[in-house]
């Protein structure tokens, strides 16, 4: 909605330097491109936004923008938010190719470089807050690194970044925001620092190419669809610290060869490793207690799995279309409670092992 707000506020303010500029009235102040010796940013009359001096992104924070296209922001303390302050290079994102946060900035405001095209971004090691959509829609951005200070990303911070390959995360975050690098199709490799202890709804969601993620060793939560469609991913070593996993969240991961669920997970969401159809090895801890539907529907790889016997629970088709070369064992009981869903095995011609 922010992103939308600033949007449709940005249209407005260029209808109105069309129909300046048709009078024979030069650009109006608050858009005309700014460089390096200093052109006006300040704010334009009739539109929500707060008055700015020239050049300001931030109450102590400046920028300048070069004939060659580098943005650099320069001063203290934080860059404004994007639905609140109209910047000067509002109008010039597509001449941006590279985007320089200098030493004494500490926070990169909501949106403050949505839909920029720069190539390159360098964050200065004073920052310690990346806000929501900082980054979002970048689609030229290929490459960034998050230096050690930074304690917070926000939500849909890199979404939409269609050429983005490499992140490597060195803040202390303890939560890998929701949306974060949602549709990020080209992405490969993301370095995350231990401190991550949750990744949100739909992070890493349509991350085709993402193959190359180390699993923070404090992961306590992951939200649903979080790995959805991530169709490179091979393997994902969960910590024992993992107690929670959401619905779907590694849906389609086509290419999961290997997982294994800690003791702490007490249940396996609707449809978590459905369409997982390279999934070889499944290790169960006893501790699970519900397996719920479509949980491992179409995970036609595994040649052996082992329920255990402290599973209480099967839902609706949880091994939906398992065939007749796979085998499924049943610990700790001779045939299926009575309160175990009437079709828990629906769809599904797999021998069934009763091991009581």
């Amino acid at each position: 909605m922010k992103r939308n707000i600033f949007r449709i506020c940005c249209c407005a303010v260029l209808a109105v330097c069309i129909a300046a500029s048709s009078a024979g009235c030069s650009l109006i102040p608050g858009i005309s491109k700014v460089d390096n010796n200093g052109n006006s940013a300040s704010a334009v009359e009739g539109t929500e936004y707060v008055e700015m001096e020239d050049n300001v992104c931030g109450d102590s924070a400046t920028f300048t923008l070069s004939k060659d296209g580098v943005l650099t922001i320069s001063g203290s303390g934080s860059i404004y938010d994007s639905d609140k302050h109209l910047f000067g290079w509002a109008f010039y994102k597509d001449d941006i190719k590279k985007i320089i946060v200098e030493n004494g900035i500490t926070s990169i405001g909501d949106g403050a470089f949505n839909d920029c095209q720069a190539e390159e971004v360098e964050i200065a090691d004073t920052v310690t807050k990346v806000s929501d959509f900082a980054f979002s829609g970048c689609r030229k951005l290929k490459r960034i690194v998050i230096p050690e200070a930074v304690n917070y990303l926000g939500v849909e911070c890199f979404v939409n970044c269609d050429e983005l390959e490499e992140v490597i995360i060195n803040g202390s975050i303890e939560r890998l925001a929701s949306n974060m690098f949602k549709n990020c199709q080209k992405l490969k490799k993301v370095v995350l620092p231990d401190t991550v202890k949750s990744i949100g709804t739909e992070a890493f969601l349509s991350c085709y190419e993402l193959s190359d993620l180390n699993v923070p060793s404090k992961l306590e939560k992951i939200e649903e669809n979080a790995f959805y469609y991530c169709t490179s991913l091979e393997t994902f070593d969960l910590p024992d610290t993992v107690f929670e996993l959401g619905e779907m969240v590694f849906n389609n991961c086509k290419s999961l060869k290997r997982i294994n669920v800690p003791a702490k997970v007490q249940t396996l969401e609707d449809h978590m490793f459905m369409g997982c159809i390279s999934l070889e090895t499944i290790k169960l801890e006893e501790g699970l207690t519900t397996i719920d539907s479509g949980a491992f529907a179409s995970c036609t790889a595994v040649k052996e799995l082992v329920i255990p016997s402290s599973v209480s629970m099967i839902n609706s088709s949880a091994f939906g279309k398992m065939t007749a070369d796979q085998t499924i064992i049943i610990k700790g009981k001779s045939s299926a409670p009575s309160n175990w869903d009437p079709e828990w095995d629906g769809h599904c011609s797999s021998k069934i092992v009763w091991n009581g």
